[in-house]
């Protein structure tokens, strides 16, 4: 992925190695520590590359912790084709549900919070990670639209926070369980509440 974080520098130019060595090093420290615990002199000493290196690419922790967990986080929640929309939304919730159980998440959540106090944090956690899902999530709804299961106004923004809403809510707040069975009832709530009609 291409950082956008870095600003152009005089005389010698970055090296493309130091960066990665960089990113492999932050990607290594999160399998045990959360954003959090990640300092730039730990950073440094895992990479093997000097602080000031670090400096001349990002402003702080979080935005290398970013841009190393967009390197390798898929970004895309499966969205079956090839199913009935009922059935593909719920695959798709339980995708959903599992990765914000999983580290991926809890990772995904720090740095969610993190947004809260950084605006360019903020931007570029719903350009390339949240707003990716909405627009594949976008698909399935708009495959059931020309199927004739939804209402032509049904409000597709409001019908995916219907089921983002409580997973990204139970995330955050440390209460998300990867196999409960309110997973399948709330896909039965969000059918409800859309007025889906399955196909004769």
């Amino acid at each position: 992925m291409k950082n956008t974080n870095s600003t152009p520098s005089r005389g010698r130019p970055m090296s493309p190695d130091v960066h990665a060595a960089i990113i492999d090093a932050v990607l290594g420290l999160l399998k045990n520590q959360s954003v959090g615990d990640l300092t730039i002199k730990g950073i440094a000493e895992a990479a093997g590359v000097t602080r000031p290196a670090i400096y001349r690419r990002w402003s702080n922790v979080t935005e290398i912790a970013l841009e190393a967990f967009l390197k390798k986080t898929e970004r895309h929640i499966p969205t079956p084709t090839d199913m009935p929309f009922a059935d593909a939304l719920k695959a798709h919730i339980q995708a959903m549900v599992k990765f914000m159980a999983g580290r991926g998440g809890r990772i995904a959540c720090e740095l969610i919070g993190d947004s809260q106090r950084d605006a360019k944090i903020q931007s570029l956690v719903w350009t390339q990670f949240l707003d990716v899902r909405r627009r594949q999530a976008y698909g399935l709804f708009e495959k059931a639209l020309s199927e004739g299961c939804l209402d032509p106004d049904t409000d597709i923004e409001w019908a995916i926070d219907l089921y983002a809403g409580p997973i990204y809510y139970r995330a955050l707040t440390g209460r998300l369980k990867a196999h409960a069975p309110v997973w399948d009832k709330l896909t039965e709530h969000v059918l409800r509440a859309i007025g889906y009609k399955a196909p004769h």
